[in-house]
């Protein structure tokens, strides 16, 4: 019996401990602070690192060679291809929000923190406030061109406190009253060499509606996977950050199989 007794008061005084450690934790924990500055996403939120398939990779391509730069030369095709039918009504925006990095911030009257500045004819106001309860940032950026004194929201958002991850939306410009969706993108930014950029056509009646572009940055390990919903197949392209050397995967393209380049973007048997 006096055995069993002190296991029992053993046991209540465990249970109180642990009630007591379990509050204070409890009463410990820090929640966001609703009037603090959000801190803004990373402008590579929105774009991609396309450079090697640009520019003067073009001119390389055309001069007289005893080898074949084919597949490459197909690759900088299709990431064009890719660019025009998903990422085309996205170039504006995306320099309109990098635009923001540069500007001041203020607090105002609606419990919300204002970047308001003026780019490339356009007034901007990007608004962003913390949600305490799902900690996470909230964002609207609202712009007029030119003349015009009506805000059109161009882009929504929500991204973690560390800025680190989440996702856009954007709306269709030349409907400013509807707020239709165009674009959705998820987006993931852990560092230079690690993150990831997902584009998904959800603009109902679309051509493109269901078309995903997925931008993943691996280390040195590059790449793009295109997917046409209309086609219902999937497109591959992967380069190396440091060599240029990489791949692309088409279904009509070297008999399904990937064909490969190498560092100087000549074709690999």
């Amino acid at each position: 019996m006096l055995y069993n007794k002190y296991i029992s008061r053993i046991a209540i005084l465990l249970i109180a401990t642990m009630s007591i450690f379990i509050l204070s934790c409890e009463e410990s924990a820090v929640e966001p602070d609703p009037t603090e500055k959000p801190e803004l996403p990373p402008a590579t939120s929105m774009k991609m690192d396309l450079s090697l398939f640009t520019g003067a990779t073009g001119q390389s391509l055309a001069k007289e060679s005893a080898v074949t730069k084919n597949h490459f030369a197909t690759a900088v095709v299709t990431v064009t291809l890719v660019n025009a039918s998903v990422l085309a009504h996205l170039a504006i925006p995306t320099v309109v929000f990098a635009a923001a990095f540069s500007q001041g911030a203020e607090f105002q009257e609606d419990a919300k923190w204002h970047w308001i500045y003026s780019i490339n004819n356009y007034s901007a106001d990007l608004a962003g406030w913390i949600d305490t309860p799902n900690q996470q940032a909230v964002w609207e950026m609202y712009v007029s061109q030119g003349n015009n004194s009506d805000n059109f929201m161009w882009f929504t958002g929500r991204s973690n406190l560390s800025a680190t991850s989440g996702y856009w939306l954007f709306y269709n410009p030349a409907q400013p009253d509807t707020s239709i969706e165009m674009v959705r993108v998820d987006w993931e930014n852990n560092s230079e060499t690690d993150r990831s950029l997902q584009f998904a056509n959800v603009w109902e009646g679309n051509q493109g509606e269901g078309d995903i572009l997925k931008y993943t940055v691996d280390g040195v390990d590059n790449s793009i996977e295109f997917y046409d919903a209309s086609e219902d197949f999937t497109s591959i392209v992967y380069w190396n950050s440091e060599t240029t050397a990489g791949y692309i995967h088409l279904p009509n393209y070297n008999n399904g199989e990937p064909a490969y380049w190498d560092e100087n973007q000549n074709d690999l048997p």
